[in-house]
């Protein structure tokens, strides 16, 4: 990692792969903005090995603690394998530990041309681990919708009908439901009751059967 600040920026490039990977930090006001371009760059961490092009802006106001906060993600031309991602995600603070999360814009564009869109709007709520120093005993519930078309182009939502718990302390969702529809067709995805195991279950036409979650 190598640093080349001034007095109203700071540079970073990341030395941990291959391509070039440079994170700049500027200032407008009291909001911080995170440049952070990739060319060609591969996380030699990474044992997939995607490459990633293009630019991700991050724009930060306060912090999830303080009374204001507010994030914005933005993609610019950035694609992972050659494929295009784009949208805009935005986080605002709207309460104590209350935070809305939307997306708009979402957008996937594969290489043979098709096309997934995501739109949506959440509720996430810090539950537990906010008053404590270490981030490991944070848990969240997340509520909400979103909405979209498949690559064949037809129009989805997922709709969280139980809070879906997310620990930080586990990378997988451990309890939750989300019901999803496809025009005529419904599935119910249940990821159980808190434990930490990548196990759910999925509802089809009344059939349930156990599945494994990916990483």
């Amino acid at each position: 990692l190598e640093a080349t600040p001034n007095n109203s920026s700071a540079q970073y490039a990341m030395k941990v792969g291959s391509g070039t990977k440079i994170v700049t930090i500027t200032f407008s006001g009291d909001t911080t903005i995170k440049t952070i371009t990739f060319t060609n760059f591969v996380n030699n961490n990474n044992e997939s090995g995607h490459i990633k092009n293009g630019v991700i802006v991050v724009k930060i106001l306060g912090s999830p603690r303080a009374d204001v906060f507010k994030r914005i993600i933005l993609l610019q031309n950035f694609t992972v394998d050659g494929i295009l991602i784009e949208g805009k995600k935005e986080i605002v603070k709207t309460g104590q530990y209350v935070y809305s999360v939307t997306l708009t814009g979402g957008k996937t564009t594969f290489t043979d041309g098709t096309t997934y869109t995501r739109e949506f709007t959440r509720v996430r709520t810090w539950a537990e681990g906010y008053n404590t120093a270490t981030v490991w005993d944070d848990v969240f519930t997340i509520e909400g919708v979103a909405t979209g078309t498949n690559r064949k182009g037809n129009a989805y939502t997922h709709t969280i009908t139980s809070p879906l718990v997310v620990k930080n302390s586990c990378r997988w969702i451990v309890e939750g439901v989300i019901e999803l529809k496809v025009g005529d067709k419904v599935a119910v995805l249940d990821y159980g009751m808190g434990e930490c195991d990548n196990y759910a279950t999925i509802s089809i036409n009344g059939e349930v059967r156990d599945i494994k979650l990916r990483g």
